[in-house]
């Protein structure tokens, strides 16, 4: 009796063993099948480079990295160029933002020539933080600039001394200066920037009505010179030339 036990104990140790073995077999292949995947992926690639889907992937992520070159971003390009073929999806949005950047920027160039020089200011109206109104029209006969800026822009800010110096040097011939806060700048944001800086000079909310009337300003800073006869004789998109500004501020205050 004992070694029919034995006899029947090492049959099932076989049974289970085989069951062992066989439940083992596919978790060793999926094991080299994992260490060969980079191997398999590029046979795959190339069996599949040839297909129709294939190749209408590759153009679309060469028109996408066409227009982020055009849009000027060097590094966008290197990573469109990045981009797996079989991803198209997760490139949707950074082109509708490259689209809306360039339809953005293409704006700003038609306004800046409609409105560069020798053109007639736009009949606006500001309101200042004391909550006087002020217009284009009030400002008829004197020299003035309009500055379109936002607290939370770098550059205008870097630019503000200066824009400082430039009214204090010219105030007492008659310059005028109104800076217009766009229209997303929280109110007690500039407040707080005009009064800690101690700006001299008429500062502005706008509603959106003025950089509309103004050609429909959307980079900032941005800058009119006008002259006493209402006429726009220069427009700055980004920080002026300062040595040329005072120049031409002399020359028109001196009409």
């Amino acid at each position: 009796m004992v070694s029919s036990a034995i006899a029947k104990i090492t049959q099932q140790k076989r049974r289970f063993n085989i069951k062992l073995a066989l439940i083992a077999q596919p978790r060793s292949e999926i094991g080299a099948a994992s260490r060969k995947n980079d191997d398999y992926r590029r046979r795959a690639d190339q069996a599949a480079a040839g297909t129709p889907m294939s190749r209408m992937l590759r153009i679309s992520d060469r028109m996408s990295a066409i227009v982020v070159m055009l849009s000027g971003d060097a590094t966008g390009v290197a990573s469109a160029e990045k981009t797996p073929m079989r991803q198209p999806a997760t490139s949707r949005p950074s082109r509708l933002w490259i689209a809306a950047a360039l339809v953005a920027v293409a704006l700003a160039v038609g306004a800046y020539f409609a409105f560069n020089t020798h053109k007639q200011a736009p009949v606006a109206s500001f309101t200042l933080l004391s909550g006087q109104k002020l217009s284009t029209a009030d400002l008829k006969g004197k020299v003035y600039l309009v500055n379109f800026w936002a607290t939370s822009c770098d550059t205008c800010v870097k630019e503000m001394p200066q824009m400082v110096d430039t009214y204090n040097r010219f105030k007492d011939k008659g310059l005028e200066f109104v800076a217009v806060a766009m229209q997303y700048d929280p109110p007690m944001y500039v407040a707080n920037y005009a009064q800690t800086r101690q700006l001299p000079f008429k500062v502005a909310m706008d509603d959106g009505s003025a950089a509309k009337q103004f050609g429909n300003v959307q980079l900032t800073p941005t800058t009119f010179v006008i002259s006493r006869d209402g006429q726009i004789l220069k427009r700055y998109v980004g920080p002026p030339q300062f040595a040329e500004l005072n120049q031409l501020l002399e020359k028109a205050l001196a009409a």
